[in-house]
């Protein structure tokens, strides 16, 4: 497990270079739900602006089908077109 003020620079790091148009929005909003989960059961103090980011992230990948945990888009599972 990676100590908080490492989680803490890596989300910083993905949400200043995070592009909602990214080919990668699944796979990055998982990475982001993984380690805020991580920090959580740390105790750690989450910075505010991580907490909206999460927010603002998930939004996204909800308005665009929501990726599983296993990576699959599940509009295409229910054959909804995007």
């Amino acid at each position: 497990m990676m100590g908080t003020q490492r989680l803490i620079a890596e989300l910083s790091l993905l949400a200043e270079k995070f592009s909602p148009e990214s080919d990668d929005l699944h796979e990055v909003h998982f990475r982001v739900i993984e380690m805020m989960n991580q920090l959580r059961a740390m105790g750690a103090s989450v910075p505010e602006d991580l907490i909206r980011f999460e927010r603002e992230l998930t939004d996204e990948v909800d308005k665009g089908g929501r990726a599983d945990e296993t990576g699959t888009d599940q509009s295409k599972k229910r054959g909804e077109s995007r």
